[in-house]
């Protein structure tokens, strides 16, 4: 995976992993705000981010969920360069999405808080957790790294903030340093190159990363992240609050796709790391 692509992962997943808020929906001409859910013939539209390690997951989910209602589904793809860290545009380019492009949004963190309150979400589809990669034999766990050797974390992503939070409560003395990055694949690249002593991601990207490297298969491996609480994205479909036919049919579909073990055959079939629900 190059750079210019790596980058593109960690918008999406910042986008994933990051709340936005707002009180209100953002202002949207009058002409753009005509369209509410309707079912168009037998067809559901779902936007979903291009080029991130969730994406042939979560079309695989939506194509189930759509024909467990008798529908066919239909996929817009979002490319990395979709508005970010500006609140503003992101907020618009998201309603105006929703209003008049698709009816649903697939991988959003249902963890993160923040959004605003135009928004409502289905019941959670999937849940991937943080996890702490070690190249060291001798590292079972966060606490057996030396606190002389730097950690590396996504940068903006969750996980980040948790340790952030946890390294500000211990005192300075016991702290390691830590090292954001906004490059995923650096960021492999400077554990097993000795920088590091541990680095966190988010399940799927390191599935992704493994996938492409065989080196890093060979030396890489995960270890409890204890002391730091382990964490994880849980993930759902964002949708319009006032659509809430559409919202039901989701989760009921979501909750016939759990209990018949559909989504737990597609995470091994995707070899993604992770778990059927929240």
């Amino acid at each position: 995976m190059n750079s210019i692509r790596a980058r593109g992962v960690v918008l999406l997943l910042a986008l994933l992993l990051l709340g936005q808020s707002a009180a209100q929906a953002p202002l949207v001409p009058e002409d753009r705000l005509d369209r509410r859910f309707e079912l168009a013939g037998d067809t559901i539209r779902f936007c979903l981010g291009s080029r991130n390690p969730l994406t042939e997951f979560d079309r695989a989910i939506a194509t189930e969920i759509a024909h467990s209602l008798l529908l066919e589904a239909e996929f817009i793809e979002i490319p990395p360069n979709f508005p970010l860290y500006e609140e503003h545009d992101f907020l618009e380019a998201l309603f105006i999405l929703l209003i008049n492009d698709c009816d649903a949004f697939l991988g959003f963190n249902l963890t993160a808080d923040g959004y605003p309150d135009w928004l409502t979400f289905s019941r959670p589809y999937a849940s991937f957790p943080f996890q702490l990669a070690v190249v060291e034999e001798e590292y079972e766990s966060l606490a057996d790294i030396p606190r002389d050797r730097p950690l590396g974390a996504p940068m903006l992503s969750q996980v980040e903030g948790m340790l952030i939070g946890y390294l500000q409560s211990l005192p300075a003395q016991e702290r390691w340093r830590r090292f954001p990055y906004a490059d995923q694949e650096l960021l492999l690249e400077r554990l097993m190159d000795g920088t590091l002593g541990g680095a966190f991601f988010w399940a799927p990207e390191l599935d992704l990363l493994l996938a492409n490297n065989e080196e890093a298969q060979a030396q890489v491996r995960t270890v409890a992240t204890a002391p730091l609480p382990s964490t994880s994205a849980v993930v759902g479909i964002a949708l319009l609050r006032d659509d809430t036919f559409l919202r039901s049919s989701l989760d009921e579909a979501i909750a016939t796709l759990i209990e018949d073990g559909v989504i737990t055959e597609l995470l091994e079939e995707y070899e993604l790391t992770g778990r059927a629900g929240g």
